[in-house]
């Protein structure tokens, strides 16, 4: 199963993704499992002088860096 699910989001061909989700369907449904997905508590902190860092909610572990380009430290009004 893991290796199917990882094999399923790795691939880009719609036809085999096609396959292997049919494949996926049939052994959850001859396997009955009781609990089938873990969703782990990702835990991140920043700085309260990081400025741009908008905390949200994570699907998987690196979504914690989807915003990085607007982070920032200092920041001065300059004029022109």
């Amino acid at each position: 199963m893991d290796k199917l699910l990882e094999t399923i989001r790795q691939n880009f061909d719609e036809e085999s993704r096609r396959v292997d989700i049919a494949k996926v369907q049939r052994l959850i449904v001859e396997d009955y499992p009781a609990v089938f997905l873990f969703a782990p508590h990702y835990l991140y902190l920043a700085s309260k002088s990081l400025g741009g860092f908008e905390p949200a909610p994570l699907a998987i572990a690196s979504d914690r860096f989807r915003t990085v380009a607007q982070w920032h430290l200092k920041t001065a009004r300059v004029f022109k």
